[in-house]
């Protein structure tokens, strides 16, 4: 099986599990509106996502010789574990700047922008999300010279992590604590899908590993709200659910040009 093989079957096969038993033991109530339009937008973008990155972009690190990994004498094992960990760091960075950055953030908030996270949130996200982040990591082979086989763990347990963090499962508090303290947990995620202001959508940028958020000061245990928070974004216009309106997303809500800007209060009133 090829390496684009194995990440379809392993994107298709968790997203059938996964959606199956979220119906079955749900922790909130299963939206009303049909989901395709999240996996019709995942199909498009993961045609960019999952087959330009592992197999594009693997291909290139095969015949790439310059790089940190490169100069640096160490096990194959080695490297993929170091390269794996500082892909997952240059990953949490680049979250950061979709956040911050309103051009960026234009892209981002069609994932951002849906109101009952299940499963196939995981499939949510713009084309033009896919082509940056297929920029950044064709960056991260040339600087770092990432290993063929890096890429490929790390867009395996990146597949695994998105889909099980993303889901509206009934995740026990005390196995998500366990859970948290070496990858991403689904209710530390949840917090990052949070309407409540203020900022709340600004902390657990994690992708893999929950470490960066700790080291940088972006964890949050809890959302200020309890448990029953409202997903989406703050001030949110309306729900973006129609597969036009997700694609179109980037040019509209003018107002919402950033995470930000779309969370600063109007100024007071004389």
């Amino acid at each position: 099986m090829s390496m684009f093989e194995t990440l379809m079957a392993v994107l298709l096969g968790g997203l059938i599990l996964l959606s199956v038993i979220e119906r079955i033991y749900p922790y909130r109530g299963n939206p009303v509106a049909a989901r395709w339009p999240n996996v019709a937008l995942g199909v498009c973008s993961h045609a960019i996502g999952r087959a330009a990155v592992p197999i594009g972009l693997g291909m290139f690190a095969m015949h790439w010789r310059a790089g940190l990994l490169n100069w640096v004498a160490m096990p194959m094992w080695l490297k993929i574990v170091v390269g794996v960990l500082m892909l997952d760091l240059i990953k949490y960075g680049q979250h950061r700047m979709f956040h911050r950055v309103p051009f960026f953030w234009r892209f981002h908030r069609v994932h951002h922008s849906d109101k009952h996270l299940d499963t196939t949130t995981a499939m949510r996200f713009h084309p033009g999300q896919m082509l940056i982040s297929v920029g950044i990591s064709v960056l991260a082979v040339m600087l770092l010279g990432l290993p063929m086989a890096t890429i490929f763990v790390f867009a395996l347990l990146n597949e695994l992590v998105l889909l099980s963090t993303h889901t509206n499962l009934n995740i026990l508090r005390r196995l998500d604590a366990w859970l948290r303290l070496v990858i991403i947990s689904p209710r530390m995620h949840w917090i990052h899908h949070s309407a409540v202001g203020p900022r709340e959508l600004d902390h657990n940028f994690g992708i893999c590993f929950p470490w960066w958020d700790r080291l940088f000061g972006t964890y949050r245990a809890r959302s200020t709200a309890g448990d029953q928070f409202p997903f989406g974004i703050e001030n949110q216009p309306h729900d973006a659910s129609a597969f036009l309106q997700m694609l179109l997303l980037p040019v509209s809500w003018r107002a919402g040009a950033s995470a930000a800007a779309s969370r600063v209060p109007p100024p007071s009133q004389p």
